[in-house]
């Protein structure tokens, strides 16, 4: 009885020791030139070296093969601006309480290094490193108080009409805010004095003698992530170089999720 193959074709062409290439012909007499590989069980494997032409593919065979060739791109700079405001709220005749809000905003430059053909859209995706450190009554911390997190994830979609080769692309996202809580021991005054150890609190004007933080949050980095419509990684940057050897942790961070293997930073 006579075996029965089945033909495993092999696209491409490569430096190798096999055999030369030969006409292949099946039962109903369609035939091809390949190169023999090997024999893997009922099935023979053949290296063939026609090239096709994208255009004649389905769109969804289209879009396969662009996702296997994405664009170059390179993150140029990522930065952060913003702006801070102070609200006192009056607990008694000699203490004051404040809550200082910082607003900040992130800027992510990206360029794209080549013209291939790519028509899918990228998505950027830039987490906020931040801290909370909770203060004892004198208002100092200690590292134990100190908590390294995920504080939030942007993401913007970027279409391919944005990435013009050459052409750098700033996106900015924002704000998110962080807060710091003050507790301050204070005596009112008559009038309005000039320096920092004096606040108005409504109306009246007071002197502070003590400061004491008994909350804070801050910014520590950014993390600027491209990715693809498979979530693979086409160019990354951080405010600290050295914070990229945590991309992997951070990805797969949830929001409010400690990040304490960044202490070692």
């Amino acid at each position: 009885m006579r075996r029965l193959f089945f033909i495993i074709i092999t696209a491409g062409f490569s430096c190798s020791t096999y055999a030369e290439f030969r006409i292949w012909e099946d039962r109903k007499g369609n035939s091809l030139e390949a190169e023999y590989i090997k024999v893997i069980g009922e099935s023979v494997n053949l290296r063939y070296p026609r090239k096709f032409n994208i255009a004649g593919f389905s769109d969804e065979d289209q879009v396969y093969i662009q996702l296997q060739n994405p664009p170059k791109l390179m993150i140029n700079e990522v930065k952060r601006t913003g702006s801070q405001t102070t609200a006192y709220t009056k607990q008694s005749s000699i203490q004051v309480s404040g809550d200082n809000t910082t607003k900040l905003y992130s800027q992510v430059s990206i360029e794209r290094d080549d013209r291939r053909t790519y028509d899918q859209s990228l998505t950027l995706k830039v987490y906020w490193i931040g801290h909370q450190t909770q203060h004892s009554e004198n208002g100092g911390w200690s590292k134990e108080g100190r908590t390294i997190l995920l504080k939030e994830v942007a993401e913007e979609i970027i279409s391919p009409e944005q990435l013009v080769p050459n052409e750098p692309l700033t996106i900015s996202g924002g704000p998110v805010a962080f807060k710091r809580t003050l507790l301050l021991d204070v005596r009112e005054v008559p009038k309005k004095l000039s320096g920092s150890d004096y606040i108005k609190v409504d109306r009246s004007y007071y002197y502070v003698s003590r400061r004491r933080v008994t909350h804070d949050e801050g910014l520590i980095y950014l993390l600027a992530v491209v990715v693809d419509q498979r979530n693979e990684v086409l160019a990354m940057a951080a405010t600290e170089k050295k914070l990229m050897r945590y991309a992997d942790l951070i990805m797969q961070a949830g929001i409010g999720d400690p990040l304490q293997d960044l202490n070692e930073l």
